[in-house]
């Protein structure tokens, strides 16, 4: 008679593997960045917690941790071919898909994710009850989920993957390859999105989004955003782009592995594994000093237990201190997404007129239609959030522009909205 393992992992043993200091594949180098400890560890008592997938029902207890085997299968026969390659050349579809479907169920069965689904749960049912009080009501329909159901959601949604995997199919999937002595470590949360566009969200669908996974100390298999690549090809046009982008463009377009040598992009791949962490950091290397120097910089990553963060209900958002001050919009548009400086002349419930410079940004901005969305700050926080915006000439020659809806409904809605509100 055989036992079902209590020992469940939200990081394969087969990826780990890769990264561990004896032949054997037995045992890693763990940093444990809450208590600034490293030590070494067994692989299968890393990436994994007791009863992780086991949820309690009315009928008792059911394992779930089988469910994953098949996806967990995928990750060694997949990243071996990759690596013994040496490049994506001769990776078919099915390779590919495997890549991305390992991706999206690594992103989205780990210990932060849950705890990010909780943490979510919680602040919507405190806001919920703040408001009711408010209200003089005291029954809320919206009730917070318990523990097993927040870990019935995760499971499951770790399987509900036909979005990401397509959003991930559709990003330049290129291979990064460690030309240095350091190795890449990998974390309790390997899979990294990074956005370089300060103004820009860290969700897989975010335009700008850079997505990283490591697979073993030397190779980083990375998914780049097609509007980013949009960006670098205009730079190419204009003879103004830089060597390590033209070398990540060859790597995208012709599948060849994007070579990083110097200290400052290990220490970057290698950082955001840091930082976006829930606790753990594994290598194959006892060297943690920059896990170490990281957590000095940043105390608050020793405790990064939520991907996203809810701003207090009927409140904007906080100000961004990563954007400049002044007024400008940042414009999210059919192919590209950009930052545009603007002077506001007049601004109203149904539109904004402003004045711009006329430039090539303008003008690649005016062209890139239609906008999913606009987005318009003042001195760092922003003011107005317009869906289905449309920006209509009004006078070319002076730089004189109307942000409005695209919806004229919207438009008649706002403005009977405020003839009543100056009736009163």
């Amino acid at each position: 008679m055989t036992t079902e393992s209590k020992k469940h992992h939200y990081v394969p043993q087969s990826i780990l593997k890769r990264f561990s200091i004896d032949r054997e594949e037995k045992q890693i180098y763990v940093f444990n960045k809450q208590l600034g400890k490293d030590y070494i560890s067994s692989i299968i008592d890393c990436g994994s917690e007791n009863k992780y997938n086991t949820i309690k029902t009315e009928f008792g207890e059911i394992n779930l941790e089988g469910l994953y085997q098949k996806i967990d299968d995928l990750y060694p026969v997949v990243t071996k071919k990759i690596i013994d390659l040496g490049t994506l050349k001769g990776l078919d579809f099915e390779d590919f898909y495997s890549i991305a479907l390992v991706t999206a169920n690594q992103l989205k069965r780990t210990k932060i994710n849950r705890s990010t689904l909780d943490y979510i749960n919680k602040e919507l049912y405190e806001s919920t009850n703040q408001i009711l009080e408010k209200l003089n009501r005291k029954e809320s329909s919206y009730k917070r989920l318990s523990s097993e159901e927040i870990k019935t959601i995760s499971i499951f949604g770790s399987f509900n993957l036909e979005n990401e995997i397509k959003t991930l199919l559709d990003k330049g999937i290129y291979l990064i390859k460690n030309k240095s002595e350091t190795p890449f470590v990998i974390s309790d949360c390997p899979v990294i999105m990074h956005n370089s566009f300060k103004y820009a969200g860290t969700g897989i669908s975010e335009k700008g989004i850079e997505i990283y996974l490591p697979i073993s100390p030397d190779y980083i298999i990375g998914f780049c955003c097609k509007t980013l690549i949009g960006k670098l090809e205009q730079s190419e046009q204009f003879g103004i782009l830089q060597s390590d982008g033209l070398k990540m463009l060859k790597s995208i377009r012709d599948d060849i592995p994007f070579d990083v040598s110097n200290k400052e992009h290990i220490e970057f791949y290698n950082q955001q594994q840091i930082l976006n962490s829930y606790r753990f950091i594994y290598s194959n290397n006892n060297d943690f000093s920059l896990a170490h120097e990281t957590i000095s910089a940043i105390p608050e990553a020793k405790n990064h237990h939520s991907t996203v963060k809810i701003g207090e209900m009927g409140k904007a958002p906080p100000p961004n201190e990563n954007l400049p001050k002044g007024e400008l919009l940042v414009v999210y548009g059919a192919k590209d997404h950009n930052m545009l400086p603007i002077k506001v002349i007049e601004e109203s419930d149904s539109k904004i007129i402003f004045s711009s410079i006329k430039n090539l940004l303008l003008g690649i901005i005016l062209a890139d239609t239609p906008y999913q969305r606009i987005e318009y700050y003042s001195n760092q926080a922003m003011k107005r959030l317009i869906g289905q915006p449309e920006i209509n000439v009004i006078d070319e020659e002076q730089g004189l522009f109307e942000l409005t809806h695209r919806d004229k409904g919207i438009i008649k809605i706002l403005e009977e909205v405020k003839k009543r509100k100056n009736a009163r």
